[in-house]
């Protein structure tokens, strides 16, 4: 009897940019049967390392997180604005989400959303908070929480 794998759906893995895939056949193996079990797939910090665009056509992700380094000071600077300008259309054209880490300004998200950036985390739209509280599943259980 065959075992059913769980579902993934809600699980996101994140593929940091600042390491180097050398192969995209064995990455697309790898994940192709977590994709199809429901799992998305994040390639964080785009624009700080090595792999950039080739990257992001080769694995398609869901979400493509711009690194703090773009987004830093993009309300006065109208080349990393273009730039940025770009991704977001890329993204939406391939149907991922862009999302622009390290926002510490009103005018940093104001100029994102101007951009077309539909996402955004920072210190100017929150904290760091606490961690979640830790759970217990009871013995036997399939998620129940104690």
């Amino acid at each position: 009897m065959l075992k059913r794998q769980p579902e993934l759906s809600g699980l996101i893995i994140e593929v940091t940019e600042d390491v180097l895939v050398r192969s995209d056949t064995q990455l697309h193996a790898a994940i192709a049967p977590l994709r199809e079990r429901g799992m998305c797939l994040a390639v964080d910090d785009i624009g700080a390392g090595y792999s950039g665009l080739r990257q992001l056509t080769a694995i398609r992700p869901s979400y493509v997180k711009l690194d703090r380094s773009l987004v830093r000071g993009i309300d006065g600077d109208q080349d990393r604005g273009a730039l940025v300008k770009a991704l977001a259309g890329y993204t939406e054209h391939v149907g991922s989400l862009l999302v622009a880490e390290g926002v510490e300004s009103e005018a940093e998200l104001q100029t994102l959303l101007a951009l077309g950036v539909p996402l955004a985390q920072g210190y100017h739209l929150g904290r760091p908070q606490a961690p979640w509280p830790q759970v217990r599943l009871r013995a036997g259980a399939t998620g129940a929480m104690v």
